[in-house]
């Protein structure tokens, strides 16, 4: 037995017959209701909604948001029960969001959108046509309506043959640029003709002189205000989103320390369902914890209304398309995304503390600190002068291999991405950073890149060009593409050891075996031991090197490590009776 304020889950309404649903929906509060409603998929929301004695109320209380969403999804033509009850607020923001691409206003949509409100009931219809913007109407009608309008000093015999076929009032004659047009607005106008001549005179009045081009500037501008109130500003002032932080602005945050009763207050699971834009997707993880020390409800609603106007504006300033819901999504997963950084880090990972932190800042702020750290980091990336870089970014892919180059890649794009194969092996996905081991992930690839290009073309000198030509031209290699960050360095440091020519680091058989036998005899005859000794001296020869060159030399044992690790095997291959060298990739080696 339900109670009033204990509803059924969105699946069980779904697995109901409509007299259950419709059983079940009349004993509940209607709060208990709309939170009922809103578990329920888009797509079949609006037949439960119909279920319940208080369906207009139901789909009035909706958000804008979800309202278009849910139409959207189940299509307009099959959601007229809902359009028919929309409030004149949720109904204008279907048409300004539905019906502009960027700057222009579609006609192909608002003929769409009057086809339905053609079956939608006369006081609708009436509703539309008193409180819509006589900018809107007017620049809407004039793209399918040319009116002649008979003057009172005419003489009607003399022009009847010249009018259009079609009047309302006998003094105003319309001619529409289609049937169809025809037929879906003609029904329209004699609506408001006969409820409201004084409105149907202004349309007219408004079509027949009117400038289109000016009517639709300011029905832009109407437009603009009221989108920029759910988060859709204009683009100038989107893409401050992305604007340097002031010293002061990076002082405000500070690692926050949650008093005792904070810290014993027991975690609750995330009430935010950020309905509208995730929809079955995940939040960050350090923000879904992050949420989980609110108590209050009203708190995490505010909360939620807030995001997602922040993702609108990023939407804005990444030129995603608002009607696209893929869009939408990747806007909110970016949002959030920048926020749980900034909880994360000025928290010191500390989800209680991030709880405090998020009291007391507009997610719009936590967001640019987020969008500050990955802008920082590709900036850096982008200001690095690489020998070997994007002028033909294959090359640039070929020569450090993955994870490195698409990790430089992704930070070079216009809107910086996360290459997932950083912390996920075999994944090769880029997507928008959301976490603390993202930006240290990622900038540890930075350092790597950086401190390779450092050493093999500043510190030994090394030139590409001549490389390609002796390579190719010994017969080492057959593409220049075959040039590998990890041969060439690795080759570089046996080189060295070996006291060879540095120049053009290029080894044959016996200076591998040489090479072999010094490890083995350096550790007496322990040639893993050797190997060691040999990686622990490269890296200090190399941090020399790198200091005057870089501030940071923690990576290069990393590096250097990871480039060393296929030459074990190589080296392998020399106790054979006849190794076959002519396939190694670990470093380059003249064919006998």
């Amino acid at each position: 037995m339900l109670d009033r304020n204990n509803g059924p889950t969105g699946t069980e309404l779904l697995a109901m017959t409509g007299p259950e649903a419709e059983q079940a929906l009349s004993v509940l509060s209607f709060e208990t209701q709309l939170a009922c409603i809103l578990q329920v998929p888009w797509k079949e929301r609006m037949s439960v909604i119909m279920q319940s004695p208080a369906a207009r109320e139901l789909v009035q209380a909706l958000p804008a948001e979800e309202v278009f969403w849910m139409i959207k999804q189940r299509g307009i033509e099959d959601s007229l029960p809902v359009i028919a009850r929309t409030t004149h607020e949720q109904f204008q923001y279907l048409i300004d969001i539905d019906c502009w691409h960027r700057e222009q206003l579609v006609p192909d949509a608002c003929l769409a959108w009057y086809r339905v409100l053609g079956r939608c009931n006369q006081a609708k219809v009436l509703e539309w046509f008193e409180q819509a913007d006589d900018c809107l109407l007017v620049s809407a009608f004039k793209q399918f309506l040319h009116v002649h309008k008979i003057e009172e000093e005419s003489d009607i015999s003399e022009e009847y043959d010249a009018m259009p076929p079609c009047t309302i009032d006998g003094i105003n004659y319309l001619r529409f640029s289609s049937e169809d047009a025809q037929l879906l607005l003609l029904p329209l106008l004699q609506v408001l003709h006969s409820h409201d001549v004084g409105r149907f005179q202004s349309l007219i009045e408004g079509i027949i002189w009117d400038s289109r081009v000016e009517a639709e500037d300011e029905a832009l501008h109407w437009r603009q205000n009221r989108t920029a109130e759910k988060g859709f500003p204009t683009f100038d002032e989107a893409i401050g989103l992305y604007g340097p932080l002031s010293e002061q602005e990076l002082q405000q945050f500070e690692p926050e320390l949650p008093d005792v009763m904070q810290r014993t207050s027991a975690h609750r699971p995330s009430g935010l369902r950020v309905r509208y834009a995730v929809a079955g997707d995940r939040l960050p993880a350090f923000l879904h914890a992050t949420l989980g020390f609110h108590e209050d409800s009203l708190r995490l609603d505010e909360f939620e209304q807030l995001l997602v106007t922040t993702a609108n504006k990023v939407m804005v300033a990444d030129c995603m398309e608002v009607r696209d819901l893929d869009d939408v999504r990747r806007a909110l997963r970016k949002t959030s995304g920048c926020i749980s950084i900034a909880l994360e880090r000025f928290s010191s990972g500390d989800p209680a503390a991030a709880a405090t932190l998020l009291a007391r800042h507009h997610p719009q702020q936590l967001f640019r600190y987020g969008a500050h750290m990955v802008g920082a980091l590709a900036a850096r990336m982008r200001r690095h002068p690489g020998r070997i870089w994007t002028g033909t970014a294959s090359r640039f892919t070929c020569f450090y291999g993955s994870p490195l180059a698409d990790a430089g890649l992704g930070l070079v794009r216009s809107r910086p991405l996360f290459y997932e194969g950083l912390v996920s092996p075999g994944s090769s996905l880029y997507r928008d950073f959301e976490s603390c081991a993202d930006i240290d992930a990622a900038a540890s690839a930075v350092d790597r890149l950086i401190a390779a290009d450092c050493l093999l073309f500043e510190c030994a000198g090394l030139d590409f060009t001549v490389l390609e030509a002796a390579y190719v031209n010994s017969g080492t290699i057959s593409d220049p593409a075959e040039i590998t960050m990890p041969a060439l360095l690795s080759t570089l440091l046996i080189a060295h050891t070996l006291e060879l020519d540095a120049r053009v680091p290029l080894l044959s058989s016996d200076d591998l075996r040489m090479f072999a036998e010094r490890m083995s005899n350096s550790a007496r005859a322990d040639m893993a031991a050797g190997f060691e000794l040999f990686f622990r001296q490269a890296c200090t020869w190399a941090r020399e090197k790198l200091a005057p060159l870089t501030g940071d030399t923690g990576v290069v044992e990393e590096l250097i490590r990871d480039c060393l690790a296929p030459v074990a095997d190589v080296l392998a291959l020399l106790s054979s009776s006849s190794p076959d060298l002519r396939h190694v990739s670990a470093v380059f080696v003249k064919p006998v």
